[in-house]
């Protein structure tokens, strides 16, 4: 069992915090400096047609990120063909005299749908139900106009 000593300073410090995060739950304003996880924030229920002004620091932001992204995707996808293409027509690469192994070995994927089959046989509306998701993409004005 642990023995806490009482330290008013920590409590006005909580308590201070206290008091700030209930008044965002009230006006229903987020905490300053916070950012819901994406699953969350992606599930928020949206205005139709609502427009908000955004500060383009985060978006700037978000665009570098992309960006980074698909560099980065790029470079590992270039990478795996250096690789594999070293492989020639084997499937294992010892690495040097590492011991360590690289392997390119066949898989099985999962099961796929055959669309036409389902259509033919009316089974596809039916069984399958289209979804809808939302997706954030960066739309510059057409020349001409802002």
């Amino acid at each position: 069992m642990f023995h806490l000593h009482k330290d008013s300073q920590l409590e006005d410090v909580i308590a201070e915090a206290a008091v700030e995060f209930w008044a965002c739950v009230t006006n229903r304003t987020p905490p300053m400096d916070s950012c819901a996880s994406l699953d969350v924030i992606k599930r928020v229920i949206r205005e139709a047609e609502k427009a908000v002004v955004v500060d383009p620091e985060i978006v700037k932001e978000w665009l570098e990120a992309v960006d980074t992204f698909k560099a980065a995707k790029d470079l590992r996808e270039g990478c795996q063909a250096t690789v594999i293409q070293a492989l020639g027509d084997a499937e294992i690469g010892e690495i040097g005299n590492t011991g360590e192994r690289i392997t390119f070995f066949s898989q099985r994927s999962g099961p796929s749908t055959d669309y036409p089959a389902l259509r033919e046989d009316k089974l596809f509306d039916k069984y399958c139900k289209q979804g809808t998701h939302r997706t954030l993409r960066h739309k510059k004005p057409k020349k001409g106009k802002k």
